[in-house]
């Protein structure tokens, strides 16, 4: 028994150290890569990006919904905030703000906007809070991160409408 005790313990220490290891590099490893693929096909940091409908060939995120329509932004504000401005369409829309450990920290869909547009300051922890009147104020627990923006095709005859309100969301650096 006295022999099997320090393999018990030495398991039980293995284990907490994976377990850790995961739970803090698996996260970030993955934005990483998300980051590292979106500047490998030409993306840029900081820029909103619009995704077309998604077909039977789209294959950048795994499993895309053939029903929703997709904008992002590979964010970093380590020295300058953002400011996100995107009309808000007739059918479901939502904005998605995720750390750079893929932790969800802010959510707002179309039935939590109270107007036809939003405008929205992400700034970092610490950092100078630019005032923009009308504006919701977004403070991220990390300087880098990705923020997806979606809206939901009804059908197939508003899909053109749906790209032109897509469009017509804007990503700009506060100075």
């Amino acid at each position: 028994m006295k022999k099997v005790i320090p393999w018990i313990i030495a398991t039980v220490i293995l284990a907490v150290i994976f377990h850790f290891v995961t739970i803090m590099a698996v996260p970030n490893s993955i934005m990483r890569l998300l980051a590292y693929k979106s500047e490998k096909a030409g993306g840029k940091v900081n820029t909103i990006y619009h995704r077309p409908p998604v077909s039977e060939k789209s294959r950048r995120v795994v499993r895309p919904s053939p029903d929703l329509i997709y904008s992002a932004i590979s964010y970093d504000i380590s020295k300058n905030s953002l400011r996100i401005s995107a009309p808000i369409p007739y059918t479901y829309w939502s904005l998605s703000i995720f750390a750079s450990d893929t932790e969800n920290f802010y959510v707002i869909n179309d039935k939590q906007v109270q107007s036809n547009n939003i405008e929205l300051i992400l700034t970092g922890k610490g950092k100078k809070q630019p005032s923009i009147e009308n504006a919701i104020l977004v403070q991220s627990p990390c300087d880098r991160g990705v923020v997806l923006l979606r809206m939901l095709i009804q059908d197939e005859a508003g899909i053109d409408d749906l790209v032109k309100i897509q469009k017509q969301a804007k990503c700009e650096v506060i100075e």
